[in-house]
């Protein structure tokens, strides 16, 4: 987990990141700006492969026996959206902190709650998340960054926004 968090805090802040940012915000401004997207977008897709297949050749190591129904199925898929969701999309340690507190959170709600009416668990899972969607349209990392900015947005020195959020020099 480390070693996955340190690339990619190593890519988020390289030219392929600022890169992969504007694309995501723009692919038509992207491109204007002289990004070659289609470069960007392979680069993005042999990391992601890469770390893939690295971390995939560990957990088959440590089960030391794979099949797709045990491997593919939709809700492993769905609950990692869901915890980079949760955390914050678009930031490095947002999936990690979605981790951490919604996995837990599960398992002690299906302990909890398992046997008294099945599937409430589940329910109770699904109206915290739907809570820290709604509340928290950043994920937690955007509370977590309140709560250490004391409230305020960190401001670069010598920018501005206009009235439309556009960023300008002043």
């Amino acid at each position: 987990m480390i070693a996955v968090y340190c690339v990619a805090v190593y890519f988020n802040n390289s030219r392929l990141g600022f890169y992969l940012m504007a694309y995501r915000e723009s692919e038509d401004a992207a491109r204007a700006l002289g990004i070659n997207t289609v470069t960007v977008r392979l680069k993005a897709v042999a990391i992601s492969a890469g770390l893939t297949a690295m971390l995939g050749t560990f957990y088959a190591q440590y089960i030391l026996f794979i099949d797709p129904e045990s491997v593919f199925i939709v809700d492993n898929s769905l609950q990692i959206v869901l915890l980079s969701l949760v955390g914050g999309i678009g930031t490095t340690i947002g999936p990690i902190i979605g981790g951490y507190i919604m996995v837990p959170l599960g398992q002690f709600l299906r302990s909890a709650l398992g046997d008294a009416v099945p599937g409430f668990h589940l329910v109770i899972y699904g109206l915290c998340m739907l809570l820290i969607i709604m509340y928290l349209p950043g994920g937690l990392v955007s509370l977590l960054q309140r709560r250490s900015f004391g409230g305020s947005r960190l401001k670069r020195p010598g920018r501005r926004r206009d009235e439309h959020g556009a960023v300008g020099n002043s």
